[in-house]
């Protein structure tokens, strides 16, 4: 046992550099289950900007019909978009985002040269990610028994505020 874990209440090993795995295994079961707080994500992250499907980027405002970069944004800054009904120039300084903008699904964007793409919240990218991280995958990757996964991922979800120690072993 490492010192940080000989005093833990509760220390699972994994396999050695699978950490990542068991962390994209915990945030399958949060999103999947829907034990994330939405307006965290919504107020705070930059997951609800969309990314356009044809080549992964963010969308720009300056890129979208009818919509403009605010007048405040620097001009070596971009704003991205996000939307809720209608298309959102986002100031990348400030993430003034409405709690009914979309985290899930996918919109047609149509761009100022006629153009027509898809666009996909961050947020729904990051979940679509996740298929491959299931707790039976994880479980083969990293050592760490599914039902164990599945409780710690809950049990975090449930225990607010939530502050994670990391701590690699030095071999």
């Amino acid at each position: 046992y490492s010192p940080t874990a000989a005093k833990a209440d509760e220390w699972i090993p994994i396999k050695a550099s699978s950490d990542a795995a068991v962390g994209l295994g915990l945030a399958r079961v949060l999103i999947e289950e829907k034990l994330y707080d939405a307006d965290f994500i919504k107020t705070y992250t930059d997951l609800p900007l969309l990314v356009r499907v044809d080549n992964g980027k963010r969308l720009k405002a300056d890129e979208v019909k009818d919509l403009v970069k605010p007048s405040d944004v620097p001009a070596y800054r971009e704003a991205y978009v996000a939307y809720n009904g209608h298309f959102i120039a986002v100031h990348p300084e400030k993430l003034d985002l409405p709690l009914d903008v979309m985290i899930e699904g996918e919109v047609d964007v149509s761009l100022k040269t006629g153009e027509i793409v898809k666009a996909k919240p961050a947020f729904q990218l990051l979940k679509e990610s996740l298929t491959q991280y299931t707790p039976d995958e994880v479980e083969k990757l990293a050592g760490i028994p599914k039902d164990d996964l599945v409780r710690i991922a809950r049990e975090k979800a449930g225990n607010k505020p939530l502050q994670v120690i990391y701590r690699a072993a030095n071999y």
